[in-house]
């Protein structure tokens, strides 16, 4: 096969039709048979509803790449910055919360493997029962530390095409928005797939070992933790970002202006004690107009860095 011309590869995500979306579905959630995985499944659908708004940006700008402003592309940054932070926030959680909650080996008090092995050696059975109690418990420690690692592993990856996009994001301070929108696409089809890959890989393998040593009530507490941090963070309710934050985002990016499906515009901001919730998600629009504007990332905190939470 001949190889591509630069101009090939660099109109390619436009020569094949523009956006590639990724088949984008919720995981099972609120079901009696699913409470293993809907601490899981609440936070990846959140997040995956926030992939569908990200791709009918992107369907959006294609629709208009020749006629793409500096404007546009701003907006588009601002979004995808709020996104990345809440994604950075998360998995800061995960590895804080979920993960501890989920790999460790002993698991709750009075339901580990450590404290059945113990029992088996104490017993009758004999040394033999003992040693395939350990042998088995020690299997299961290595299969949980391999899928731990490989969950890691995974996550690395997706930190360097964050990195991609924001590096992206960055090229608009020297050339035009339509020279960077087939950059852009390009990097989001190498982004998206494999975020979806690894939510479906931890709601395959996760939930088993959730279900092996957890109750529904162990997983109800944990996800009331996990929305605590997240509002400490900034970061949304105890079932994803509330209704007056997601109306302040669009406040503050305009998408009824241009986003796909003839979005109404955003309503002006009431006067202040009129309407105490429009009047915050003004306050809110206007911090994200501020800390969250283009290249205003705090030292040390470079939107090309390879850690998921950076700015």
């Amino acid at each position: 096969m001949a190889a591509r011309s630069d101009m090939e590869v660099y109109f390619a995500p436009l020569l094949r039709g523009g956006v590639r979306r990724p088949a984008i579905h919720p995981a099972d959630y609120g079901h009696p048979w699913s409470w293993a995985g809907d601490t899981l499944a609440a936070w990846h659908n959140g997040i995956r509803a926030e992939l569908v708004d990200l791709f009918n940006i992107a369907e959006s700008m294609t629709v208009r790449r020749s006629e793409l402003g500096d404007r546009e592309l701003d907006e588009a940054y601002a979004w995808w910055a709020l996104f990345r932070r809440f994604l950075g926030d998360y998995w800061s959680i995960e590895e804080q919360l979920l993960f501890p909650w989920i790999f460790d080996p002993e698991g709750p008090p009075g339901k580990g493997g450590g404290s059945g092995t113990g029992g088996g050696g104490g017993t009758g059975g004999g040394g033999g029962g003992g040693g395939g109690d350990g042998d088995a418990s020690a299997a299961a420690a290595a299969a949980r530390y391999g899928l731990r690692s490989r969950l890691e592993r995974f996550k690395e990856a997706l930190a360097l095409k964050l990195a991609e996009i924001d590096g992206t994001f960055d090229l608009r301070r020297h050339l035009s928005a339509v020279d960077i929108f087939p950059t852009l696409l390009d990097a989001l089809d190498r982004f998206a797939p494999r975020l979806l890959e690894l939510f479906a890989l931890e709601e395959r393998f996760l939930p088993p070992l959730i279900a092996a040593v957890h109750t529904p009530a162990d997983a109800a507490a944990l996800d009331r933790r996990i929305g605590a941090a997240l509002r400490a963070r900034g970061g949304g309710g105890a079932r994803g970002p509330p209704p007056w934050r997601a109306a302040a985002w669009r406040a503050a990016l305009g998408w009824g202006a241009w986003a796909p499906g003839g979005r109404a515009p955003a309503p002006a901001p009431a006067p202040v004690g009129v309407a105490p919730a429009a009047a915050a998600a003004a306050a809110v629009a206007r911090r994200a107009s501020g800390p969250l504007a283009p290249g205003s990332c705090p030292a040390g905190g470079a939107s090309g860095g390879s850690s998921p939470s950076s700015c």
